[in-house]
């Protein structure tokens, strides 16, 4: 069993079913991510794109590609979410 992080890795499927988070829990923990993560980006400078970093399966990766691979991620995920939003209530993807 995965130490507990707090964030859900390593939960098994029991604690996965428990998990029963409120709108108003989930709105705080997207505030506080979105305020940290400005923070951060904040404080890059220039350098600190060019910094390596450990990669998740073995070698480096830059700080920089990191970024941007998260950025595309964040995209694709964006729109699963558009699309499955439309599915759904039978709306299009742009806010009405």
């Amino acid at each position: 069993m995965a130490a507990d992080t707090g964030v859900g890795a390593g939960d098994s499927l029991e604690q996965v079913a428990a998990f029963k988070p409120t709108l108003a829990h989930l709105q705080g923990y997207a505030a506080a991510v979105r305020e940290k993560t400005l923070a951060i980006l904040q404080s890059l400078s220039a350098a600190d794109l060019d910094r390596e970093l450990p990669a998740p399966r073995g070698g480096t990766r830059k700080v920089g590609d990191s970024l941007g691979m998260l950025m595309i991620d964040h995209f694709h995920h964006s729109g699963q979410i558009a699309y499955l939003r439309g599915y759904l209530t039978g709306k299009g993807w742009l806010p009405q």
